[in-house]
């Protein structure tokens, strides 16, 4: 049994390298400002927090 593992493991790492180069094509995101809509009220835990990752 610990090669059908080793040979699964191979598989998924040869299937992550083919895949790497698609993933490293896409462009930067996202594109344009997003809009993020608070529905507490100004001074809350949440509206500080939103406002310090904005």
């Amino acid at each position: 049994m610990p090669f059908a593992t080793s040979r699964r493991a191979l598989f998924g790492l040869l299937a992550a390298c083919a895949f790497a180069p698609a993933a490293q094509a896409q462009g930067s995101w996202p594109e344009h400002p997003i809009t993020m809509i608070m529905t507490f009220p100004a001074g809350s835990g949440v509206d500080v927090v939103a406002r310090t990752i904005q």
